[in-house]
């Protein structure tokens, strides 16, 4: 709890990147249930995403790609336990920049 005393305040300050009300913790959750079920779908069907990652020409797709799934499912951990936000927000981005250009060119098909 803080109290201000002038400019100034006393005892605990809420940090920026902590949750202010219900609704941005159930959003959070609702977040990380979409991540987590993309996860648990990638590492369930893992031979049949390597394969389609060969089809498109990933080197090293199998190893990239459970890479890939781990960092999505650190990154859907962190965001459902509010642990560095900063850096899971980051995981989650440079794996969504690295597959998507790659994985879902649906502007190169005709």
């Amino acid at each position: 709890m803080s109290r201000h005393v002038g400019q100034r305040t006393i005892g605990r300050r809420r940090s920026r990147t902590e949750p202010t009300d219900g609704s941005v913790t159930t959003r959070r959750f609702l977040y990380r249930g979409v991540l987590t079920y993309t996860t648990t779908e990638n590492l369930r069907e893992l031979d049949g995403r390597i394969e389609y990652a060969d089809a498109k020409d990933v080197p090293l797709s199998d190893i990239l790609v459970p890479a890939a799934s781990g960092m999505l499912l650190l990154g859907s951990v962190g965001v459902m336990l509010w642990c560095a936000p900063c850096l899971t927000a980051t995981v989650i981005v440079v794996l969504f920049f690295g597959i998507t250009p790659t994985m879902h060119d649906f502007w190169n098909h005709r």
